[in-house]
């Protein structure tokens, strides 16, 4: 929460988008749209942003500092 606290509005849409597509991808496995091994590589991708984002965040406030 303190990201968010720090980045505000453009953190709070990041999440929103984030969750929002995850809420799509389960509902398109759930009513069997996709099947879970069709998006396994969407989902590593978007791990792998979010930790790269972070570290990228972290690294900037820290040469702020």
């Amino acid at each position: 929460m303190k990201l968010l606290k720090d980045f505000g509005v453009t953190a709070l849409f990041g999440v929103l988008v984030i969750c929002g597509s995850f809420i799509m991808l389960g509902l398109g496995i759930w009513l069997k749209l996709v099947s879970f091994q069709d998006i396994l590589p969407m989902i590593g991708a978007w791990v792998g942003a979010v930790v790269s984002a972070y570290f990228v965040v972290k690294a900037v406030r820290d040469t702020k500092q």
